[in-house]
């Protein structure tokens, strides 16, 4: 159901990849001791997941039509910084969800008076964002449930 993609969030440094090349899939590391790394705040990412960055991609196009740059940036606006999705990640996910309906394009012009394509929700793109929310507010619930002292 959710898989590793290219979803980013920001953490602390001091992260170190399960596997090369794999810049989703990262754990916290123990440092080498050179340096304090607790007082170090730079910022590195974390692997999310594919149901995040489709729920994120519809809940932000439930607001207004967009073009891909726009909902990347929006979503990274609304975290904060937090949350990036990455070009690729960002495309393949509207590609697929224009595929299956939940999504339609069409040609526009950006404020900037460049051609782009506008991305807007379908209703069947609404009832797929519904169901979406509440497996994920479900997912998390249960995930702090074990995580939560007993």
């Amino acid at each position: 159901m959710f898989l590793p993609v290219g979803l980013r969030l920001a953490a602390v440094r001091g992260t170190k990849r399960l596997r090369e090349g794999d810049p989703g899939n990262t754990l916290p590391s123990h440092g080498d001791g050179s340096r304090d790394e607790g007082n170090d705040m730079a910022r590195e990412s974390l692997g999310l997941l594919q149901g995040t960055v489709d729920v994120l991609i519809l809940k932000t196009l439930s607001w207004k039509p967009l073009h891909g740059y726009a909902v990347a940036d929006l979503i990274r606006q609304r975290s904060d910084g937090d949350l990036a999705v990455e070009d690729a990640a960002l495309y393949q996910a509207l590609h697929r969800l224009e595929r299956k309906g939940l999504v339609e394009s069409e040609w526009g012009t950006t404020d900037g008076n460049r051609r782009a394509r506008f991305y807007s929700i379908t209703a069947d793109g609404r009832k797929q964002l519904r169901t979406n929310v509440a497996e994920l507010r479900r997912y998390v619930s249960a995930l702090f449930r074990v995580l939560e002292p007993a």
